[in-house]
């Protein structure tokens, strides 16, 4: 998929003229107080002013999990500086907001295509207190669930900041932003190697809502990371497993795998 395809899908989710970033999950329900550890990604340009948001993932005090691209679309946008708020509804002039100081980046993830791992984490100069962070899967839950036959029944949540477009064609949903955490239930579509993707029904990731967690059920466990939604929001969307031998290799320096293996 190219570059230029990516961006204007995203261009959609980080344009926006006033104070606030973008809103919430599609077609889902204001997530309130429900899931602390979500937070919005928010780009700052040198002039002071905000290039967008996206979705975020709080995985220890200091750490947050990011889909690797928002980077670069926020770059493209005049980002220079970044920051996230937990807060369940997001004010740039009011609201709590951390400072990143630093980005790692998957290294198997290329910036221009958009392929490879498509993860990053982002270090907070100040810690997040009072929030649990997010759990990390066990290596390869998924393949084993899929084996015990209990996947295809699975039930997820998606939780994330993109735009709402219910009861609107996503050709005529244009930026009417509330910066709102919105969830969706979701189910299981199918399994690939360093993938899955799920179906929404109702509800479901829109632009925005790249880096959001997809939680296994009711549990804080986020089995995966909401990849690029190009084109139209869509239902059906891919989402980066965390259970995979390379996602957990890029996880482990930073100390947020409960398990050795």
């Amino acid at each position: 998929m190219r570059r230029a395809c990516l961006v204007l899908s995203f261009l959609v989710s980080v344009m926006w003229t006033g104070a606030a970033p973008v809103s919430g999950v599609t077609g889902g329900e204001v997530d309130g107080v429900r899931h602390p550890n979500v937070g919005c990604l928010l780009g700052q340009r040198a002039d002071g002013s905000f290039a967008g948001c996206g979705s975020a993932q709080l995985i220890a005090p200091d750490l947050v999990l990011i889909a690797a691209h928002e980077i670069s679309v926020l770059e493209s946008f005049g980002a220079t500086r970044y920051f996230v708020s937990f807060e369940p509804q997001v004010d740039t002039t009011e609201s709590l907001l951390y400072v990143i100081e630093d980005f790692v980046v998957a290294p198997s993830f290329d910036p221009v295509s958009f392929q490879g791992l498509d993860l990053a984490i982002g270090e907070l100069r100040k810690k997040v207190s009072r929030v649990v962070p997010v759990e990390i899967p066990s290596a390869g839950l998924l393949d084993d669930m899929r084996a015990a036959g209990t996947l295809d029944r699975a039930s997820f949540t998606v939780v994330g900041y993109g735009m709402d477009c219910s009861g609107i064609s996503p050709s005529a949903c244009f930026p009417v932003l509330d910066s709102t955490r919105r969830f969706a239930a979701e189910r299981f579509l199918s399994l690939q190697r360093t993938t899955f993707a799920v179906h929404s029904g109702d509800g479901g990731p829109c632009f925005g809502d790249s880096g959001s967690p997809h939680f296994l059920g009711d549990s804080n466990v986020s089995v995966g990371v909401t990849g690029t939604v190009s084109g139209a929001c869509t239902n059906q969307v891919p989402v980066t497993r965390l259970d995979t031998v390379e996602a957990r290799s890029f996880l482990r320096p930073f100390g947020v795998l409960e398990d050795a293996a």
